[in-house]
């Protein structure tokens, strides 16, 4: 597979959308972070998945200027967005709010992936040794 995907890039931009204006309308009202925790969520989640159709190789079909220019400046209206609700959550919650919860969401990321690659390791050792048993 080649590319990401317009589809995929498309949809990414709408969900990031959807979420940095799901926040802004809520922000004033919620008591604490876990009001608009699955918007903030979604914003993490489809930020990331702009990063990765910028930084993906291009499909055949993907070389157009217009295609280019839309990854990049979607990708910079996302970091300025993001900023913009990185400003609101730490006004509201108090400062490195926002990033804590990045911090966090990176930290967990990482322990799931860690114990995935052990846990594939010990299903891989478990086979090997199997397949010396039955041998």
């Amino acid at each position: 597979m080649l590319g990401f995907g317009v589809g995929e890039a498309i949809a990414a931009a709408a969900a990031f959308k959807s979420a940095v204006d799901a926040i802004k309308s809520t922000i004033n009202s919620a008591r604490d972070v876990r009001d608009i925790a699955s918007s903030i969520d979604q914003l993490l989640d489809s930020k990331a998945r702009i990063d990765r159709a910028k930084s993906k190789k291009a499909a055949p079909g993907q070389f157009s200027l217009s295609s280019i220019a839309s990854e990049t400046i979607d990708a910079k209206l996302a970091e300025e967005e993001l900023y913009q609700i990185k400003v609101l959550i730490d006004n509201r919650f108090g400062h490195s709010t926002f990033q804590g919860i990045v911090d966090e969401r990176k930290k967990r990321i990482k322990e799931y992936n860690e114990a995935e690659r052990k846990r594939l390791a010990a299903k891989a050792k478990r086979r090997k040794e199997l397949m010396n048993d039955l041998k």
